[in-house]
């Protein structure tokens, strides 16, 4: 069995950012019309990543399952052979949107390699 991380690889045939359109047209498709516009325009900016509410949302975004693959002593992180690179970049966002949790994430990224959750 093959297992991939979806977070950091792409999986089957189409790019994450054809499996998220694809995903987003089935899911808006079934809004009522009046409300279809609406949340797709506000998914449609969190996905961008290009204002400073979407890029915090973003941020937040990433915490939950990074903190998550901590606790779980890297668990995902070891099925998809994840380095830290990856995380590093992955988490970029925090530093930039929230830079007082920065230091929080470094130190989270360098125990988890000290207690070989993830590869350097």
């Amino acid at each position: 069995m093959v297992t991939t991380n979806a977070t950091y690889d792409e999986i089957g045939n189409m790019s994450k950012e054809e499996r998220e359109s694809k995903a987003a047209n089935q899911l808006f498709g079934l809004l009522p019309d009046d409300q279809t516009k609406e949340i797709r325009d506000l998914w449609e900016e969190f996905d961008k990543m290009k204002s400073p509410d979407s890029q915090f949302a973003a941020a937040i975004d990433r915490l939950q399952p990074f903190i998550i693959n901590y606790l779980t002593e890297g668990h995902t992180w070891k099925l998809g052979n994840v380095t830290s690179d990856k995380v590093y970049r992955r988490m970029d966002m925090v530093r930039q949107s929230i830079p007082d949790l920065w230091e929080f994430v470094e130190d989270i990224i360098q125990d988890s390699i000290s207690k070989g959750y993830l590869q350097k």
